[in-house]
């Protein structure tokens, strides 16, 4: 495979998803009304008190997948759990090395995270039967 050919399969080639309708833009605003702030009353009540926190930045994310994009695969339990998990690893990793340097912890955290993840771009195309990703917008 030329690198040519090889970067020509990251500009996507599949159909765009339609668009959404009214109804859907409704029920996905009812629901992470519900789930977010079930989530920040849980935390404020319980967890805060004694420094764990249950509202995470990623659970906003988590919810416009969950809540937003259900069909999405990324939506589904398995990546999604998955995708915490990996998030959580990287956190510790970061907090256990540099820890004594929060802000490089959070950040080496978070962009740690983040490179985990969108390895996928790199390595999905490495197989001449797989093409990542099937679109773009």
């Amino acid at each position: 495979m030329t690198l040519g050919a090889y970067f020509a399969k990251m500009q996507g080639g599949g159909q765009s998803p339609p668009g959404v309708g009214l109804a859907e833009v409704g029920w996905s605003w009812v629901a992470s009304l519900v789930g977010i702030s079930l989530c920040s009353y849980l935390s404020s009540q319980y967890f805060e008190p004694q420094d764990l926190t249950l509202l995470l930045g990623s659970f906003g994310a988590s919810a416009v997948l969950v809540y937003a994009a259900i069909r999405s695969p990324m939506a589904q339990p398995r990546n999604l759990v998955g995708g915490h998990m990996l998030s959580g690893l990287m956190g510790v990793l970061s907090y256990k090395l540099w820890g004594a340097t929060p802000w490089l912890a959070a950040g080496l955290g978070v962009s740690g995270a983040i490179a985990v993840m969108l390895v996928a771009l790199v390595v999905n195309n490495l197989a001449r039967h797989r093409r990542y990703p099937e679109y773009w917008w």
